[in-house]
């Protein structure tokens, strides 16, 4: 490839700084939601724990809302991942072009950046197979603990 004028360098350089912002908004947010869902998930499984009984049109609605809610969240976890991985597909494309993982380009014996940062991430069903399981799998199993405690409260004594 050929030589980068200044004026390109800079272009690169700004879209490589605002794609890497972009992905790093997008992962936080993913660890916004996971936490603020976890959070509300277990304040729901304390009140339900609290409970003596529940009236069955009570227990389903719960167990729509948390089925609900953690789809939703396990969405936008998704969504968001795929948002960040456009991202850094952009910000690598331009390391690749500035060839930050070239070795002895700019470091003697070494690159700048480890040639395994400029494959893509494997995914599963969209998730990050490191990350995002670990994310999902607890509000899956925080989600299905809520779904059990419910169903198995009795209902409330019929009132005479």
């Amino acid at each position: 490839m050929g030589k980068l004028d200044p004026e390109q360098l800079e272009i690169l350089l700004h879209i490589h700084q605002s794609q890497h912002e972009r992905s790093l908004a997008h992962l936080n947010a993913i660890f916004n939601a996971f936490s603020l869902s976890v959070t509300g998930l277990m304040v729901l499984t304390a009140g339900v724990m609290t409970l003596n009984y529940i009236p069955a049109n009570l227990k389903w609605l719960v167990v729509v809302a948390v089925v609900v809610v953690c789809v939703c969240i396990i969405l936008y976890i998704r969504d968001q991942r795929q948002a960040s991985e456009r991202a850094i597909e952009i910000f690598r494309a331009i390391d690749t072009r500035l060839e930050l993982f070239e070795k002895d380009k700019f470091l003697q014996g070494k690159s700048v950046l480890p040639q395994k940062y400029a494959e893509s991430q494997p995914t599963w069903m969209g998730f990050s197979r490191r990350v995002d399981w670990l994310l999902v799998l607890p509000l899956v199993i925080l989600a299905l603990v809520i779904i059990v405690v419910t169903l198995q409260l009795p209902s409330p004594p019929p009132s005479p």
